[in-house]
């Protein structure tokens, strides 16, 4: 080839290049930026409100009496007068021993001091004759004396055996165990036919005094002053929730403060009483227990699910009017049911994310929705 024809081929093929070169680039479109839509949040507003400030603690429930069945007088069962776990009243008969020897015991000596009282009546009237035959001189003296001497000790026989009879009768009534509180009785240890001796160590049967009951629970020293300052001025109303309970027992009164406090724990032991007649308290069960103290009536109240806690404490997102969200810090002094009280960081009517905080950040864009009846405004 010539080289006027290279010439023509180089121009050529550096044409085709740049035509190549520029419809890429015209064929080549911008990448739109990318946008962020808003995170989908449940809203709620904080409000000021009248929320009551009480002492929560877990409990044990306690029976008011508990007694323990034992016989008081060696003997042989011959029957048992209750089913086990049955509710029993005060003076119903539980237990029978046998009763043979001391009934006879006691009848010998009514006998005795049916005897004797005839025998007193019989001295006293001799008495009475040997005091009238003197002071006419039919009789001396010492016999008069004697007289009265047999009558003191007819009457002295007749307080022994009727002393001995009271007794009799006491030891007959041990033959019959009564129940000396109403309550819940437990299993009977012992069947008919077995022996028992007096005060023994295992006891025929225990009752629990369930009504009413008692829950006793610790709460912090810390709270003991305003707690005895509130005491002072009455009653204090206190609301249990046992253990697999439906609803909360809202009767009961705070009854005692102990007299010191646990230095291990730093706790001091309190108990309330509730009259429990339908048996919804148990002995032994664990209820959680709250002390009304008084009414706040300013509290500034947000939903519990607004609050998280995070490496610095407590905070919440706050929803701004432009739909963005801020992450603000709290101080909350106490939670009651739903609501968190809030000491610090938010005002009443600031608007307060409820739930998908997960997917929040500073700054992000939210899509908000009202969460019921907690964001109603003030």
């Amino acid at each position: 080839m010539s080289r006027s024809g290279a010439v023509a081929v180089a121009a050529a093929l550096a044409f085709l290049l740049g035509a190549c070169s520029k419809g890429d680039d015209a064929g080549v479109a911008k990448k739109p930026e990318k946008v962020t839509a808003p995170v989908p949040v449940t809203v709620a507003t904080v409000t000021r409100k009248s929320v009551p400030v009480r002492l929560a603690a877990v409990g044990t429930v306690e029976a008011s009496a508990t007694v323990a069945l034992k016989a008081r007088i060696d003997g042989e069962i011959t029957a048992v007068r209750f089913t086990d776990g049955a509710a029993v009243t005060r003076g119903q008969i539980l237990f029978e021993l046998d009763d043979r020897e001391l009934r006879s015991r006691a009848d010998e000596l009514r006998a005795n001091v049916q005897r004797d009282r005839a025998m007193v009546v019989n001295q006293q009237a001799r008495e009475q004759r040997f005091r009238d035959l003197r002071e006419k001189g039919f009789v001396s003296d010492d016999a008069w004396q004697q007289a009265r001497t047999d009558r003191d000790a007819a009457v002295a026989t007749l307080a022994a055996n009727e002393a001995a009879l009271a007794a009799a009768q006491v030891a007959l009534s041990y033959t019959r165990i009564t129940a000396p509180v109403a309550g819940r009785i437990g299993r009977a240890v012992l069947q008919t036919g077995n022996a028992v001796k007096a005060n023994d160590v295992t006891s025929l049967a225990v009752i629990n005094a369930v009504s009413p009951a008692y829950i006793g629970f610790p709460v912090p020293e810390q709270r003991l002053a305003d707690l005895r300052a509130r005491l002072a001025a009455g009653p204090l109303p206190v609301t249990a929730t046992p253990t697999g309970g439906a609803a909360g027992i809202d009767d009961g009164r705070l009854t005692f403060v102990d007299n010191s406090v646990d230095s291990a724990t730093g706790t001091v032991r309190l108990r309330a009483t509730f009259p429990n007649r339908d048996e919804a308290l148990w002995p032994g069960q664990f209820a959680r227990v709250s002390v009304t103290l008084r009414e706040d009536p300013d509290a500034i109240v947000a939903p519990a699910e607004s609050v998280q806690t995070g490496p610095k404490g407590a905070y919440v997102y706050v929803l701004k009017a432009d739909q963005t969200v801020e992450l603000r810090p709290v101080v909350v002094d106490r939670t009651e049911g739903p609501d968190a009280v809030i000491a610090s960081g938010v005002a009443p009517g600031e608007i307060v994310v409820v739930s998908g905080q997960l997917r929040l950040t500073p700054g992000a864009r939210a899509s908000s929705a009202r969460n019921g009846p907690a964001a109603k405004s003030p």
